[in-house]
């Protein structure tokens, strides 16, 4: 019995030893493995497949292209500013009209009844304060002479004061009465086109009623909208060339004149207004036209190109604040190709969104895994799919 437990004892050692040489054989083999991995005893084909891009340079400035319907540089409604009818009409749509040009007049027969009837209240008032005026020199002689009564006086002085006042109140009815008056001839406030009549000789209209519109044809605006990648590139004074799908073979130049300074609450764009001279009349409002606006040098003088080196934004990715890409170059004393991981700086690159401008971190030419980031790690072996 003893010697059997003692048979059992030794196999029960001599498994657990061939049990541990198995694993150490394994064990080792593991560490192999690696270490060819490390060191690309592997073949090529077992490396990580990503997709690359090169670092090029690329013109920095921005150009944009944008269409929209152009509007009148100066429009408005001119309306009755006193109730009466429309006398005489002098312009009609379409008509050019010179800055003061009388367009439309209104009767003026009861305007003039009331002025005349400010103008007799005003005689009688001025009548009357002349009086008092006498009547104040003659208390001061008598006052010189010391024989003034005090009641008196304050009688007179009181006299002169209302006098005074209602003359005032006179003149000031007389002056609101030339204005009332001079209100029933309408006239032109800027030299324009008459675009539309909507009250016509003959017709009564009430104060605010709107009587012709009148729009500024020699200078149109085009207003149009850019996001926020697009609208720090710009200034106003920046120029922009635009065609009319009306006249195809010219080209017409143009300004930008104010640039909004929020964002649309609905669109999150920001609106561009584009001043257009039009001294020939050969755009009109409501026109399509296409325009381009090119960005400008610090001068403003004329346009620069100014080149960049730029990457994919697929490339990039950040670790604790601190940009990355992974640059895959051939592996000194090997023949395969391994990713490592760079620290850069990047800024965005207005003329495509796509794309980032690299400031520091990697050179022209140099290529950076856009697909297959999230198994490269640093020294790892790869196997570019695409170029």
């Amino acid at each position: 019995m003893l010697k059997l437990r003692n048979v059992l004892v030794i196999a029960v050692i001599v498994l657990g030893t061939a049990a541990l040489v198995v694993a150490g054989v394994a064990a080792l083999n593991y560490a192999e493995e690696k270490r060819a991995d490390a060191t690309q005893i592997v073949p090529p084909d077992r490396g990580v497949a990503v997709g690359v891009a090169t670092a090029t340079q690329r013109d920095a400035r921005l150009d944009v292209t944008v269409s929209g319907f152009l509007d009148a540089f100066e429009e408005i409604t001119i309306s009755a500013q006193i109730p009466g009818f429309v006398q005489i009409q002098h312009v009609e749509v379409s008509d050019r009209v010179d800055k003061g040009k009388t367009l439309f007049e209104m009767d003026a027969s009861l305007r003039e009844v009331d002025l005349k009837k400010a103008n007799a209240v005003a005689a009688r008032a001025q009548a009357e304060f002349d009086l008092a005026n006498e009547d104040v020199k003659r208390i001061q002689r008598l006052n010189t002479q010391g024989s003034t009564n005090p009641r008196e006086v304050l009688l007179v002085d009181t006299a002169h004061a209302t006098a005074k006042a209602m003359l005032d109140q006179a003149v000031a009815s007389v002056d609101e009465a030339e204005i009332l008056l001079g209100k029933t001839i309408i006239t032109a406030p800027f030299a324009g086109h008459v675009a539309r009549v909507h009250t016509r000789q003959g017709e009564y209209a009430h104060a605010g009623q709107p009587i012709v519109d009148l729009i500024d044809m020699d200078r149109l605006k085009l207003i149009v909208q850019l996001n926020d990648r697009q609208v720090v590139a710009f200034a106003p004074q920046d120029p922009v060339t635009m065609r009319a799908s009306a006249r195809p073979s010219r080209k017409f130049d143009g300004r930008i004149l104010r640039i909004h300074p929020s964002a649309a609450i609905d669109s999150r764009m920001f609106e561009i207004e584009i001043e257009i001279p039009n001294p020939e009349h050969s755009l009109r409002p409501g026109f399509f036209v296409t325009a381009e606006l090119a960005q400008q040098d610090s001068s403003g003088s004329s346009p620069k190109d100014v080149e960049v080196l730029t990457i994919p934004r697929t490339a990039v990715f950040e670790r604790y604040r601190q940009q990355y890409c992974f640059v895959v170059r051939s592996a000194e004393g090997e023949s395969v190709e391994r990713a490592y991981l760079t620290p850069l700086r990047t800024a965005p690159f207005l003329a495509d969104m796509k794309t980032v401008q690299v400031l520091a971190g990697i050179q022209p030419g140099d290529r950076v895994i856009t697909t297959g980031l999230l198994h490269a790690t640093h020294e790892a072996i790869v196997r570019v799919s695409e170029r």
